[in-house]
């Protein structure tokens, strides 16, 4: 499955430098990820600085590719990747604007999981169709480019709309249900990475964290009912 050979790409690009070590890393990150799906919505304040950052960063750094592309901008003589400066720049003042004003970053944090996830699933998804690939294939690379950010822009205000209208459901549920995912799955692919089994070891691994998630949803949803 290709985002099992994601995870395992990822897995072996972190196994260089960390050696022998990987093993433990990727354990206790995944046990601490599976701390905070527990208790997701006390570490909110915590979250919503942490989103800025993550985004700010991101979509700097690829709307700045995206410019110098589209304009054949020359950054060769300059000593820093100009997308790197942007999205730094950018991700100090959404950090920081996260931390004072939490209406705001609730909007960010639609847009966020609307840009970077739902907008690259749909445009992956459009992209599985032959008529889609025809005409992508004859059009310009920049021209494309450029149609797959409006895609991810329309995604983006459509889930910060969403996101925020339910935003304490919505948030519960990726952060138990989406992070356990995440975490026991990871692990299952890290046990078998070598192994012919291992997309096999991925599912169990995700339904055994999606059984997680749901608990913990479960019980967060409980405790927040009156908040």
């Amino acid at each position: 499955m290709p985002i099992v050979q994601q995870m395992s790409g990822l897995l072996t690009s972190i196994s260089g430098p960390l050696g022998v070590f990987v093993f433990p890393v990727v354990i206790i990150a995944a046990a601490a990820l599976l701390i905070f799906a527990r208790y997701s919505y006390r570490c909110f304040r915590v979250v919503l600085p942490i989103a800025g950052v993550v985004l700010g960063s991101i979509v700097g750094m690829s709307i700045t590719d995206f410019l110098i592309a589209t304009f054949a901008i020359d950054t060769s003589a300059l000593p820093i990747a100009p997308e790197y400066i942007v999205g730094i720049v950018l991700a100090a003042a959404l950090g920081i604007f996260c931390f004072k004003f939490n209406r705001f970053t609730v909007l960010l944090a639609g847009g966020g999981l609307g840009y970077v996830v739902v907008g690259s699933a749909v445009v992956e998804f459009f992209k599985l169709f032959p008529f889609v690939q025809a005409v992508e294939s004859t059009t310009e690379a920049s021209t494309v480019e450029t149609v797959d950010m409006i895609v991810a822009l329309i995604c983006m205000v459509v889930c910060a709309y969403f996101v925020n209208k339910y935003f304490k459901t919505a948030y519960i549920f990726v952060t138990t249900i989406g992070v356990s995912i995440v975490a026991l799955a990871f692990v299952a692919v890290l046990l078998f990475q070598n192994s012919a089994i291992v997309d096999t070891a991925a599912i169990v691994g995700a339904v055994c964290g999606l059984v997680t998630g749901i608990v913990f949803y479960g019980i967060q949803s409980y405790e927040t009912l009156y908040y």
